[in-house]
């Protein structure tokens, strides 16, 4: 795929780069923002966001201060490329109000299957956010409270355009009321959206973390739950049942480095509860994300799925097929 084909705007290209472009390739995963990677013809490499109209600015304010923290204790994260109109800001608006950022590139490779090594990545990474005294700007992207979107799928579920797509809800609503809530945990800094698309790989070992502009304060448990619900989807997706040994070494690699003070057996506890709760309320913010247009929170896979809504209903279904497989887990 070439320039020409995926028509990033010459201004845009402009004010990025300082050498010409090599190619270019869209990257998968993200559900918001769109993303290139860019080669220029010095061997350079950047990654060009085209960033969703709802993403206030000051996220990135919030990215310098854990990239200067992080770095500063040994973490790798990607500048960002400050365009060549601007002193300091770093998105970039078209005329037409599209808006652009960029960050240097680095290494990443697919996930290699280490739960382990997501585990201990991502209890390092709360035990070195807590050194860091700094309020996000900014109102948070996402809430941890999840009843808000519980209330939304009960009562937009009338309006469902099938009846398998109400059955779906109802099931999944009843799985919302036996997963439990996230367990309590003082507020600090965390990442907020944790998955293994948003971690770098070398040569397959994961090594730091990206998309920062959901930094918040809130409770660890959900980045916990999170990390675990991506963990037990790429494992689904790649071996069609989830990988309970791989949770559970997810889990006893984080407690060697941030044990939160907790006996193991209590954190597994929190823990389990908090990968289903994410799994299920993720399940109900799917099927409550049912209109088409520009309305709608998430992308949808058009080259797939005909609408919104039946795209957004795969997603469920599938999430409340890997949140019973997590389940089972817990019993066996």
């Amino acid at each position: 795929m070439n320039l020409h084909d995926i028509q990033i705007p010459k201004v845009v290209e402009s004010e990025f780069f300082d050498s010409p472009i090599k190619s270019v390739r869209k990257l998968t995963g993200g559900l918001l923002n769109i993303s290139y990677s860019v080669e220029l013809e010095d061997g350079r490499k950047f990654v060009l966001q085209k960033i969703k109209p709802a993403t206030k600015t000051e996220k990135y304010d919030n990215y310098h201060a854990v990239h200067d923290h992080l770095r500063g204790l040994g973490w790798s994260a990607p500048d960002m490329t400050v365009p060549a109109s601007h002193k300091t800001d770093v998105v970039y608006t078209q005329d037409n109000g599209d808006r652009w950022v960029s960050f240097v590139q680095l290494t990443n490779s697919g996930w290699n299957g280490d739960s382990a090594a997501i585990g201990d990545l991502l209890g390092k990474l709360h035990r070195d956010l807590k050194k860091l005294d700094y309020t996000p700007k900014g109102e948070p992207m996402i809430s941890t409270d999840m009843s808000g979107y519980v209330d939304h799928l009960r009562e937009v579920k009338g309006d469902l355009p099938t009846e398998e797509a109400k059955r779906l809800t109802n099931e999944i609503l009843q799985l919302y009321t036996e997963s439990g809530h996230l367990p309590e945990a003082k507020s600090q800094l965390i990442h907020a959206d944790c998955k293994i698309d948003n971690i770098l790989h070398d040569d397959g070992a994961p090594y730091t973390f990206i998309g920062w502009k959901t930094l918040m304060q809130g409770n660890l448990w959900f980045d916990i739950g999170d990390m675990m619900r991506s963990i037990a989807k790429t494992t689904f997706v790649r071996a069609g049942k989830v990988d309970c040994g791989g949770l559970e070494q997810f889990m006893k690699a984080y407690y060697e480095v941030n044990n939160l003070g907790l006996e193991y057996e209590e954190f597994q506890a929190n823990a389990m509860i908090s990968v289903k709760h994410i799994t299920v309320v993720l399940a109900i913010r799917y099927a409550a994300d049912y209109k088409d247009g520009d309305e709608g929170y998430f992308g949808w896979d058009s080259a797939n799925y005909s609408s919104r809504f039946e795209n957004n209903q795969a997603k469920a279904a599938q999430l409340k097929t890997i949140y019973e497989e997590i389940n089972q887990c817990t019993t066996n």
